[in-house]
């Protein structure tokens, strides 16, 4: 029976010495673990922020997201990984996108400040009686009816620009800049061609054939016929290379003068002229502006 308990009791000691050899066992083990999930904590968080940032592109474009701002692919084939540029911060909210130089800023300041000069000397558009003016852009449409005749005039305000000086009173004057376009007067009678009158505004420092300024001979004609020509209606005087047009230099001049009479009982005279010249002066300074205000726009983003 003695010998039976010590053997019981032997037995409890074996046990219990075993469990503690585990429990030590498992809690080196657990220690272990600990320290080296601690220890590879760093390069696992780096490898995460490596897979984030060389799928984020594809990760993108799977959901119908942009992927525009990529490298392109590492690899070739389908599905291939791209690595996303990194954002960037700028004042006008592009992320980097757009160039912006030290030149760009200067020029926005100087257009700034040259949109407010311009626009302190803008004038009124003025009308012409008797004719509904369209502007489109560079250009300008006049029309009229007369008693069964349509009268339509066309100009393009582009490079008609001249600066003038002038000297009144013994004071000089800023100069001023004067837009004196070429100008086409269309009569159409409903018939299937119209007749086109190709005109352009003499200057005062235009000379005849014998180099005698003009105004000092007594001409004080505002504008010239260059050239006259039939045209079907509604085709663009700029797509008829193939139709014959009859030059002011070979016009005898008696018909000349009887064409310019044509022209002034339809409104087309000295006076017409100078208020063409003052809408067309209106307008492309209109123009000039908003071309000023749209390149500041375009500098600017």
């Amino acid at each position: 029976m003695a010998f039976s308990s010590s053997k019981l009791v032997l037995n409890a000691v074996s046990r219990a010495v075993y469990n503690g050899r585990q429990f030590s066992s498992f809690k080196l083990s657990s220690r272990y673990l600990l320290k080296s999930s601690q220890e590879c904590q760093t390069p696992r968080t780096l490898s995460r922020s490596m897979w984030n940032l060389c799928t984020s592109g594809s990760r993108r474009n799977s959901t119908g997201n942009r992927g525009d701002d990529t490298l392109g692919p590492l690899v070739g084939g389908t599905g291939a990984t791209r690595i996303s540029w990194p954002s960037k911060t700028c004042s006008c909210g592009c992320k980097g996108a757009c160039l912006h130089t030290e030149a760009d800023s200067d020029l926005v300041k100087f257009l700034k400040e040259e949109i407010e000069v311009e626009q302190g000397s803008l004038t009124d558009v003025p009308k012409i009686p008797g004719f509904e003016v369209t502007v489109d852009d560079a250009e300008i449409t006049l029309t009229r009816n007369i008693e069964g005749e349509r009268i339509t005039v066309r100009l393009n305000i582009n490079h008609s620009v001249e600066m003038e000086e002038g000297d009144e009173q013994g004071q000089d004057v800023a100069p001023e800049m004067r837009s004196y376009p070429d100008f086409n007067v269309e009569v159409s009678k409903g018939g299937p061609n119209s007749l086109r009158i190709s005109c352009a505004f003499q200057r005062d420092d235009v000379l005849d054939d014998q180099g005698v300024d003009q105004e000092a001979n007594g001409d004080d004609e505002l504008f010239l016929i260059d050239e006259v020509l039939f045209a079907k209606e509604g085709v663009s005087t700029d797509n008829l290379e193939s139709a014959y047009r009859v030059g002011s230099e070979v016009i005898n001049g008696e018909l000349y003068d009887h064409l310019k009479n044509f022209l002034a009982e339809r409104g087309i005279t000295n006076d017409f002229c100078e208020k063409l010249s003052d809408l067309a002066s209106a307008v492309e300074h209109r123009q000039y502006i908003s071309f000023l205000d749209q390149l500041r726009g375009f500098v600017k983003k």
